[in-house]
């Protein structure tokens, strides 16, 4: 139909001129015909492309820690817990003491005093408790902080009211020294007697010290017209009982901590047809450490490399990534060993229009 409905032409190209011939219809020959090139013209496509690659990289980074901790206890930091909190204790007795010289401390509270002590801070070089200490140490009545180990009374010649009980069942710990004695002063007389660690001292004093249970449970009793007893040295002396129990718990070990971190970074890449990369990562990491018994803290830093080939239509150099975490545990760090993994996974999206 070039000419005409049903007209058509069967061409070819024979230098730059195209010869034929021309039908009016189906086998309907009409004759030849022959175009001619007059003016060249280019015919080639002009094409313009513009690329762009945009790589999304989302990694998963886990770091693995093992710290080697030196730890002490029930002895941290020392003090030593007893077993039967409030079994240890001093106690002043007001029975008859509304009287003479006694009454004024009567008409305070001294009298009527009584403290109880759940840690005793223990020197373990030496095995010297602090009688003055009262870290833990409860005022349960009256209104004297006793120290470890006194009592004292007012009731009259020889009384023995006042009352102490140092409590060690449970513990490596014995009391030094002898499990028993006593002393009686004469009426009318100010005594200052020695009954093992103790002094007994005042006016028409007397006192007995009984220890039982391998010298773990100690009781005292002490006072007189207005008299008692205190630890001499102004320390009580403890001797090693069960040493493996002692090696146990106060002596230094060593124990493991393990703590895990993770962080998850997502990397965008944009390339331009130049095929020059940029990339900016974010890291937020979180840790998870198990609790231990030392409360030291120490300050760890740890720095992960993560090392990316790309490739597309191009070939770009490797990239490096370089993260610093800080992180702070509850740890005395003595040595620490660390292996780090990174799991990525790399999402490539390339466009290019023409």
């Amino acid at each position: 139909n070039a000419h005409g409905t049903g007209k058509y032409e069967c061409l070819q190209l024979d230098g730059t001129t195209i010869k034929g011939s021309h039908y009016t219809g189906p086998d309907s020959y009409y004759g030849t015909v022959e175009y001619r090139l007059r003016t060249p013209t280019s015919c080639q496509a002009s094409t313009n492309i513009t690329s762009k690659q945009t790589d999304t990289m989302t990694s998963t980074l886990s770091m693995t820690s093992t710290l080697t901790t030196t730890q002490a206890w029930p002895c941290q930091a020392g003090y030593y817990t007893l077993p039967r909190d409030g079994g240890t204790f001093s106690q002043y007795n007001d029975e008859n003491a509304n009287r003479g010289n006694c009454q004024s401390d009567y008409a305070a509270g001294v009298w009527s005093s009584k403290v109880t002590w759940s840690k005793l801070q223990i020197v373990y070089n030496s095995l010297r408790v602090n009688a003055s200490d009262h870290t833990f140490a409860q005022l349960v009545a009256g209104s004297k902080m006793l120290l470890l180990g006194e009592a004292r009374d007012c009731f009259g010649s020889g009384s023995k009211r006042g009352k102490f009980v140092i409590d060690l069942r449970g513990t490596p710990f014995a009391v030094a020294g002898t499990s028993g004695c006593s002393v009686v002063g004469p009426a009318g007389t100010v005594i200052s007697e020695s009954c093992s660690q103790w002094t007994v001292y005042g006016w028409e004093a007397a006192a007995n010290l009984m220890c039982t249970d391998s010298n773990q449970l100690c009781t005292m009793s002490c006072g007189g017209s207005s008299g008692g007893c205190n630890l001499a040295s102004g320390y009580l002396q403890l001797s090693v009982l069960h040493a493996a129990l002692f090696a146990e718990q106060c002596g230094q070990f060593t124990s493991t901590m393990t703590s895990t971190q993770t962080a998850t970074m997502t990397s965008t890449l944009t390339t331009t047809p130049t095929w020059t990369a940029s990339m900016t990562s974010t890291w937020g990491l979180t840790s998870t450490v198990t609790t231990i018994y030392v409360t030291t803290t120490t300050t760890s830093t740890q720095t992960a490399t993560i090392m990316s080939t790309w490739s597309g239509t191009s070939t770009l150099a490797a990239i490096h990534v370089t993260t610093t975490t800080t992180s702070t545990r509850t740890a005395t760090m003595t040595s620490a060993a660390s292996t780090v993994s990174v799991a990525s996974t790399l999402t490539t999206t390339h466009v290019t229009a023409q």
